[in-house]
């Protein structure tokens, strides 16, 4: 399973350069002001999203690192009996991560592309809500687990 969420989060970050250097290079005298702002923000939070999947699935590897039986109660603590409360809220994290910078992307290039495009910026705020709550049950799990 962690090797599956550090590809992910690698591949994250890999987009996130070639969309990073396509809204400065491909996209700097196509795009207003406020839609550059907006690419931006969208690759900002797509990186914000892969590093804090590295940055947990990191922890969970170091957690413990002394005593092997010590590392495997931190990773049930963490994880769950199946992994599901933990998976679940990393869910929760890509899930928004593709909501919120995916339809920020869409807006942004709106006016080169399809105007109607514009109107998908009505599910952002769910993308949000669903980054907000992947980080905050990620954060109290760990924190539960350290009690």
């Amino acid at each position: 399973m962690r090797r599956n969420y550090v590809a992910i989060a690698l591949f994250m970050m890999a987009i996130a350069v070639a969309l990073g250097a396509f809204g400065a290079h491909g996209l700097e005298n196509k795009l207003n002001d406020h839609d550059m702002h907006t690419w931006d923000k969208a690759t900002t939070y797509w990186v914000y999203v892969a590093l804090a999947v590295l940055g947990v699935v990191g922890f969970i590897q170091n957690k413990g690192a002394d005593h092997l039986e010590a590392r495997e109660e931190v990773r049930l603590k963490i994880l769950g009996e199946k992994g599901r409360l933990f998976s679940g809220s990393l869910v929760l994290l890509l899930l928004g991560a593709i909501l919120f910078s995916g339809t920020l992307w869409l807006v942004a290039t709106s006016n080169l592309t399809w105007p109607l495009l514009r109107k998908l910026g009505m599910i952002t705020p769910i993308g949000g809500v669903l980054m907000i709550a992947g980080f905050s049950i990620t954060g109290y799990r760990i924190w539960k687990m350290n009690r």
